[in-house]
């Protein structure tokens, strides 16, 4: 075995441990790289590794309760479509499996690295495991172009672009959410900041919508104790079980379960912070040595997010106003594997639109057209790619997609449209003034925040 082939099986080793293993282990080494001691890089690790496993705890509530119904909604729109939605499971699964996957997690650090030295992001990005997002759609790039190169280059983009629109997105996270030194470079959530950026300066133009203000904060003051998460999460949970038909103990089971959706989640997010906290000090004071005078960000899953009850209750109407997507005539893909993850589609919207409700609402169900216009566009590439992973069979009944963000999707349409090498040159020309755009608004704008 050549050394390249053990260097590939060892990250392939990595990544097949799954995020419940790597995050605790990743977390531990990157403090003791800070300096933490091993005692405390230990006690950071499991802290965070039981912080994460407490929001999984309290996100499976959306899948116990939510998407049974959300499936019994389905029967009765009666979608036939050519795909389905395999979610990120499928995503995470086809990306790491692929050509571009086997170097991703050296590649996508040695393009950070690259970016911090030279003063062009100020994220760290931890969160490895998440890494399969840069591979998923370097895989597209891969076969739409037949070129490994362009495969890696398309990779390198995201992970860049995603480096950057964490740095945008690092502020609101402080200002909204009070959790200083962190910023969210996952590659879907990320991608909606500067999309969230554009359409609230939008509204701000629109006369009456520029006047709505409706958030947690105000419906707890005006509606009392109807107006508090746990309640609202009861009452979404009655009337998404009432529209599923289901039997009193259904309904009632649904109800507190989406009830306690709502109360858990900050919890446990707090749990999360207790280990962040002394690492994001410890990273902040390491970089500062380094290279003074410069601020630094901890990169993390967007799950960090999801303590916001306008989050949680936009991300569960979603669902209803997916299925009616579905409907549209340019869609081909059936919503499944990532119907219940309305949350982390709009986690971004509800922050930089300070928690409106209708804003986010608004914002959240633009971007699911997007989001299915686009995975309807790349379908059949996405099912090639599962067939080539063994994850599908060829010529099956119903063929596989997975969800595409607007910044890869807008990317990955000039490789489609113009085709190969050329598609793949403007592809990155694009991303390159993307790129600086983004760099300039935020220069210009990273203190307007605060």
């Amino acid at each position: 075995m050549g050394v390249l082939e053990v260097i590939a099986s060892a990250f392939s080793r990595i990544s097949g441990l799954g995020s419940m293993v790597m995050v605790p282990i990743m977390f531990a080494i990157v403090a003791m790289i800070f300096g933490l001691g091993i005692a405390k890089s230990f006690k950071v690790g499991l802290t965070i590794g039981i912080g994460f496993l407490s929001l999984n705890l309290a996100i499976g509530l959306i899948w116990q309760f939510i998407t049974p119904a959300a499936d019994i909604l389905l029967q009765r729109f009666g979608l036939n479509l050519k795909y389905v939605d395999g979610g990120w499971m499928t995503g995470s699964a086809i990306g790491f499996a692929s050509p571009i996957g086997t170097f991703i997690i050296p590649f996508a650090l040695l393009v950070n690295i690259v970016l911090l030295v030279t003063n062009q992001t100020k994220t760290l990005n931890v969160d490895i495991w998440n890494f399969w997002h840069y591979c998923f759609y370097g895989a597209i790039a891969y076969l739409l172009t037949g070129s490994l190169v362009w495969g890696y280059i398309m990779a390198g983009v995201m992970a860049a672009i995603s480096l950057k629109f964490g740095d945008m997105g690092a502020k609101y996270i402080e200002k909204e959410m009070g959790i200083p030194g962190i910023s969210v470079p996952q590659c879907f959530a990320a991608s909606t900041i500067p999309v969230g950026l554009a359409l609230d300066k939008l509204y701000d133009k629109i006369p009456g919508l520029n006047k709505v203000q409706i958030d947690s904060e105000t419906l707890s003051k005006k509606l009392g104790v109807f107006g508090e998460p746990a309640t609202i999460g009861f009452l979404l949970g009655l009337i998404i079980s009432l529209a599923a038909g289901y039997s009193v103990k259904g309904i009632i089971e649904t109800s507190i379960g989406v009830g306690a959706l709502m109360l858990l989640m900050p919890r446990m997010v707090k749990i999360l912070m207790e280990g962040l906290i002394p690492l994001s000090e410890a990273a902040k004071a390491f970089m500062q040595k380094r290279f003074k005078g410069r601020d630094f960000y901890i990169g993390l899953d967007s799950a960090i997010t999801l303590a916001n009850p306008t989050t949680i209750v936009v991300g569960i109407l979603i669902i209803p106003i997916t299925l009616m997507i579905a409907l549209l005539p340019f869609n081909t893909t059936l919503p499944a594997g990532d119907l219940s993850a309305g949350a982390y589609y709009v986690c971004f919207f509800s922050i930089i639109h300070k928690n409106n409700f209708l804003r986010t609402l608004i914002s959240g169900t633009l971007l699911m057209v997007a989001v299915y216009w686009l995975m309807s566009i790349f379908a059949p590439t996405i099912n090639e790619m599962a067939i080539a992973a063994n994850y599908v069979q060829e010529g099956g009944s119903m063929g596989i997609s997975a969800g595409i963000n607007v910044a890869a999707g807008s990317l990955l349409l000039f490789i489609k449209w113009i085709g190969g090498n050329l598609g793949g040159v403007v592809m990155l020309a694009v991303a390159v003034v993307y790129y600086i755009l983004c760099n300039l608004y935020y220069k210009k704008h990273a203190s307007d925040v605060i």
